[in-house]
């Protein structure tokens, strides 16, 4: 096997930038093929949470887990780099207070989904939908349109997805993480 010379060659020059581009480049990292694809952004705190999604999130849904934990956003650089991340999804879901408090001041491109805390500081230019369980429902944020339910199923279009607000499932533990994945399914499906 002959060994190149960059030194020498522009033709392995542009060949190993455009294979560089080609993997690197945004495009290269974009959506998936097929299927929709989103972010659920989680604590340690919410470990027993993140499994039971993923075994009732439906295969046709591709669900990226973002442990906040780990994410280093002492500056601004660090929320964007974060932000700009969730944004090659179609929807983002916020499990609980600390995830909002990380990414305090924040606002997104895309449909949000928050979980259980009624923290208002991530936006979204789209729309913000508050999803909760009965065990904490009194942390809803006021003045936006409130529906309850006792199961994602009954949930009509035109009730979430098109202006901020908040939805309350009347099941708590296993049960409303299973709820929550079907809501996050009708959201893709819009």
């Amino acid at each position: 096997m002959q060994k190149i010379n960059f030194k020498q060659s522009p033709l392995a020059w542009f060949c190993a930038v455009l294979f560089a581009m080609s993997v690197f480049s945004p495009q290269a990292q974009a959506l998936p093929r097929g299927g929709a694809y989103v972010y659920i952004v989680y604590t340690m705190k919410y470990k027993k949470v993140k499994k039971t999604l993923k075994a009732a999130i439906p295969s046709s849904i591709k669900a990226k887990f973002y442990n906040a934990d780990l994410l280093t956003v002492a500056d601004y650089s660090g929320k964007q780099k974060a932000v700009s991340k969730f944004e090659r999804a179609q929807l983002v879901v916020f499990i609980g207070d600390e995830t909002i408090k990380l990414l305090e001041g924040s606002e997104l491109k895309i449909p949000v989904l928050i979980v259980n805390s009624g923290l208002q500081d991530v936006k979204s230019r789209k729309v913000v939908t508050y999803l909760f369980d009965k065990a904490h429902a009194s942390a809803a944020p006021s003045g936006l349109s409130k529906t309850s339910l006792a199961t994602a199923a009954e949930l009509k279009p035109g009730t979430v997805g098109e202006k901020d607000a908040v939805v309350i499932i009347g099941q708590k533990d296993d049960a409303f993480w299973k709820e929550v994945a079907a809501v996050v399914e009708k959201l893709l499906a819009r």
